[in-house]
């Protein structure tokens, strides 16, 4: 995941990926490293998203 530092960069690199995989140009020995790193990039954006709504629970809470 290198380069990634936003959420906006996982999303963008995840629709990469996908548009890789549906144009075909994807090698056998590819899709398995790919398959890998969009698993890793969807935990970041999960994460991420799980964060920010803690946040702004939290901070709702406080109001």
């Amino acid at each position: 995941m290198k380069g990634i530092k936003t959420y906006q960069d996982a999303y963008k690199r995840l629709q990469a990926i996908l548009k890789l995989m549906e144009s075909q140009d994807v090698t056998v020995d590819d899709l398995p490293k790919l398959v890998e790193e969009s698993q890793q990039l969807l935990n970041y954006c999960r994460e991420r998203l799980r964060t920010t709504e803690e946040q702004l629970e939290n901070f709702f809470e406080e109001e």
